[in-house]
């Protein structure tokens, strides 16, 4: 699943008329159990379905028997005897304009519910991806992650869905903000680069400005918003609609899609910690006293076994590779 999709309206129509193969069905179900706001919209467009279906009997009806009732309510008033003769060509125009009306009904319908923009979704399956909305506004997603968008951007607002981690740099429009959304929450800006993860640990979200501005608050709640400068850090706490911010403090958040790491006086720990998340590492610290020996290096674009060559080499650990782990061992102790 490398390229982008969009939501399967088309298998979904596919399904509702009993066409669906084997391949389709296996896709739909795992789309329907991504996200519980894919199930919302197969069920809105299955009632659309049912809806139309019905119309479409309804449709299927005797004109004439139709036309004849109608003549009935007409002249229903008039007297008896005395019923107005309308002219022919009067007739007929009035005869083509309520099979117009007859079968406009469910061409209404049908354009009420299916002109919205196309909805599209880009999912970084199992590498970090790259992608561009309809607006020029640049995204990278790790891995995992799946953004949900319109094929267009219509109205005052730019509104996308993010589940995952993301980093954004978009497109100025002041005019029109761009809207992140996950669960409750909202993130806001007008022309800004900035990170969003929204599984943060403990089951909370974590925004990083780079440049411009961020505006942050729950749903409609903008009053009780949060606003972000360049470098400052917001942990948000969708269960309780907490939001705090601080300086960030980290300048290896964005290592997963530069793979740039660089280090000042860093414990091991905290170093393994990020190899194990860019590189989808599986390393561990066995000897405890070695953790929190500090680290002072740059890494840019190296392979997880030459970084770990450094660190064997500067703090005189051992590696050992265990097939699907790695050990990371040593006599070194540090203050």
């Amino acid at each position: 699943m490398e390229t982008d999709h969009t939501y399967p309206i088309d298998l979904i129509t596919l399904y509702l008329a009993g066409e669906a193969g084997g391949d389709d069905l296996v896709f739909l179900e795992a789309w329907l159990k991504a996200d519980p706001g894919h199930r919302k919209i197969f069920e809105e467009y299955r009632r659309t379905w049912l809806e139309m279906e019905q119309l479409r009997m309804d449709k299927v009806l005797d004109t004439d028997k139709e036309w004849n009732k109608l003549q009935e309510k007409l002249f229903s008033r008039e007297e008896a005897g005395q019923r107005k003769i309308v002219p022919f060509s009067f007739m007929k125009a009035m005869r083509i304009a309520a099979i117009i009306l007859l079968l406009a009904i469910p061409s209404v319908f049908i354009i009420r519910h299916f002109t919205r923009p196309e909805q599209k979704q880009i999912y970084a399956n199992l590498s970090v991806k790259e992608g561009k909305l309809p607006d020029g506004t640049s995204v990278t997603l790790n891995k995992g992650a799946t953004l949900e968008y319109p094929s267009s951007f219509k109205g005052n607002k730019r509104n996308v869905k993010l589940n995952g981690e993301a980093y954004f740099e978009v497109s100025h429009n002041k005019a029109k903000p761009f809207i992140v959304s996950s669960r409750n929450v909202k993130v806001e800006v007008l022309g800004t680069s900035f990170y969003v993860n929204t599984n943060a640990a403990n089951n909370t979200m974590e925004v990083i400005l780079n440049s411009g501005s961020v505006v942050i608050y729950f749903d409609d709640h903008r009053e009780n918003s949060l606003i972000l400068s360049p470098g400052e850090k917001a942990e948000i706490n969708p269960g309780q609609e907490k939001l705090d911010k601080n300086v960030n403090t980290d300048p290896n958040y964005r290592s997963w899609m530069t793979q740039r790491f660089s280090y000042s006086s860093e414990p091991l720990i905290m170093i393994v910690a990020d190899l194990n998340k860019v590189y989808h590492a599986n390393l561990h610290i066995t000897t405890p006293a070695i953790s929190y020996c500090l680290i002072t290096a740059t890494f840019d674009h190296q392979s997880v076994e030459s970084i770990l060559h450094v660190l064997q080499a500067t703090l005189d650990l051992t590696i050992t590779n265990h097939g699907t782990w790695t050990e990371i061992s040593g006599n070194k102790k540090c203050n």
